[in-house]
């Protein structure tokens, strides 16, 4: 059953969520006692959420992820990344084997990594001045600091992408002794002269080898406390009671925004255009105004361009590109031209086809 057809769903349609009451903060908001102090959350305590959870299996996916099955459909594989931040070094299983040693020796080897590049900085006065983290698309967003960020370069998850591969080709050019690399697609990378590593991918691989820029940055103690938050946050998700469980609810409160809640405020372009009521002071019964949102190259692209022309959204778009880069690399060689093309045309080839053959129009 599809979720529109569940009736759960539809009661959220019938339900009054935010009518004013005396209980309203009560109501919405919860409260998670950490170790290290108290988090506020915007949330739901109703039983329409819960009933929504429960019929769609909410609960038996979690115990699918930290079981082991392979729920990753697209790629036949199970989903590790709770092992990576297990901090309670209980098993965790992937095709009937217990991970863990081999997550705790990956870490045993960051930690080594960090304290040895920290002494020798220092005991033979060579100071390490910078640490270069190579990233596209969101595997940049959970360094980004005072390190130096090189967008649109891979701190390869896949090495698949065309501009993963011509960056990282003008990478090896500059350093390719001294570079260490980590990658999770063993194949490519292995054809590319680095040594393979197979664990998670995209968005989760900061809590693999992936995130040792970050214990650079913030020290290795200070990554294990990183660690130890995700951990915190994974036992929550796994023991909580749907009323009382924070990922849980802030996901079926996404599905409420985004599906139900026709008040769901958007940042037009601007906030004045964003306004509901005229200057008469009457409600508008039409949308005020567009989101405008965006981000510079192909880190959009291996991000928000996907939903764009995937999803089941009408998102109306513009691509804007110069055609002459101020900093060229290799003659130009980073295909950004192409790429900006290839999203336009993506999005022009939904439009065409995308009514005859999925159950929602798509606009470009």
């Amino acid at each position: 059953m599809g979720l529109t057809g569940d009736p759960n769903f539809q009661n959220l349609e019938k339900w009054q969520m935010f009518e004013l009451s005396l209980c309203f903060s009560r109501t919405f908001c919860l409260t998670l006692k950490t170790d290290e102090g108290d988090i506020l959350l915007d949330s739901i305590n109703e039983e329409v959420m819960k009933m929504l959870a429960k019929s769609r299996g909410v609960e038996a996916s979690i115990d699918k992820i930290f079981s082991g099955e392979k729920i990753n459909l697209t790629e036949g594989r199970a989903v590790p990344h709770v092992a990576l931040r297990n901090r309670s070094n209980t098993p965790r299983n992937v095709d009937g084997k217990d991970v863990m040693p081999e997550v705790n020796k990956v870490l045993e080897k960051m930690k080594g990594f960090c304290h040895v590049t920290v002494a020798s900085g220092r005991d033979t006065l060579k100071s390490i001045t910078d640490v270069v983290n190579v990233g596209i698309g969101d595997l940049i967003w959970f360094v980004k600091s005072k390190l130096t960020i090189l967008h649109n370069f891979p701190s390869f998850s896949t090495f698949t992408t065309q501009e993963t591969i011509t960056n990282a080709e003008s990478a090896k050019e500059w350093f390719l002794q001294a570079a260490k690399a980590f990658c999770m697609y063993k194949p490519k990378v292995k054809d590319f002269g680095i040594d393979p590593e197979n664990w998670v991918s995209g968005r989760f691989s900061l809590w693999s080898a992936i995130g040792l820029s970050i214990a650079l940055h913030i020290g290795y103690e200070n990554f294990e406390k990183l660690l130890a938050g995700a951990h915190w946050m994974d036992t929550h998700l796994r023991t909580a009671p749907v009323d009382q469980n924070a990922p849980m609810l802030l996901a079926l409160l996404g599905i409420w925004y985004i599906n139900v809640f026709q008040a769901y405020f958007q940042q037009g372009d601007t906030g004045s255009n964003g306004k509901y009521i005229t200057t008469e002071s009457n409600r508008v019964n039409y949308h005020t105004g567009p989101i405008v949102w965006g981000e510079p190259g192909t880190n959009g692209q291996h991000a928000f361009y996907q939903l764009i022309y995937q999803g089941t959204r009408v998102i109306l778009a513009d691509f804007l590109i110069p055609a002459q880069s101020q900093h060229p690399i290799r003659n130009n060689l980073h295909h950004k031209v192409p790429s900006c093309r290839s999203s336009d045309e993506s999005h022009e080839v939904t439009q065409i086809y995308g009514s005859s053959s999925l159950p929602w129009d798509k606009n470009k």
